[in-house]
């Protein structure tokens, strides 16, 4: 078990240099593309609270999904069997064939440590869906809304798509 988990994160590492190769600096800006460093994924997986049993995790702007690897990694190191649940979202076409190469991957590494775990990829934008669904239910994560409840949520937010006067002082 230990060098598959081991490889989760070098694998999201490989498959995000390969994107980034595939695509130009200015593009990813302009889509708001920032890719989170494996160190920092582990870490930020590392804060999570969670316990053994089953979790329902959100992934809103998966890139290749970097940190979910690193999340399935710590998933992996439960010793009693259980269940993880992933939703992430990604609306570059490009990424979202590398990120189910890489969900693919987590998943095997995830049942080999005797464990099970589904996933769902939305090819579309997390921020549009998360308005239009706020503005019409106001339920976006409740038990009877679309996507239900979550436990945890990772994400490496993309300040460029926020509104400045969020992160401004009044």
């Amino acid at each position: 078990m230990s060098t598959v988990v081991s490889d989760l994160l070098d694998t999201s590492q490989r498959l995000q240099e390969q994107f980034e190769a595939s695509t130009s600096l200015e593009s990813r800006k302009r889509q708001g593309q920032f890719f989170t460093p494996g160190p920092i994924c582990r870490f930020m997986a590392g804060l999570l609270s969670f316990s053994e049993g089953s979790y329902r995790l959100l992934d809103p702007g998966a890139g290749v999904g970097a940190l979910t690897a690193a999340v399935c990694d710590r998933f992996c190191r439960f010793k009693t069997p259980s269940r993880l649940e992933i939703h992430l979202f990604e609306n570059d076409r490009n990424a979202v064939d590398l990120l189910t190469e890489n969900m693919r991957n987590c998943r095997l590494a995830v049942e080999s440590a005797g464990h099970t775990m589904e996933y769902h990829i939305h090819a579309a934008d997390f921020v549009d869906v998360a308005g239009r669904e706020f503005n019409k239910t106001r339920a976006l994560f409740q038990a009877d809304g679309d996507l239900g409840r979550f436990d945890g949520v990772i994400l490496n937010l993309p300040t460029s798509r926020l509104p400045r006067t969020l992160f401004t002082r009044s």
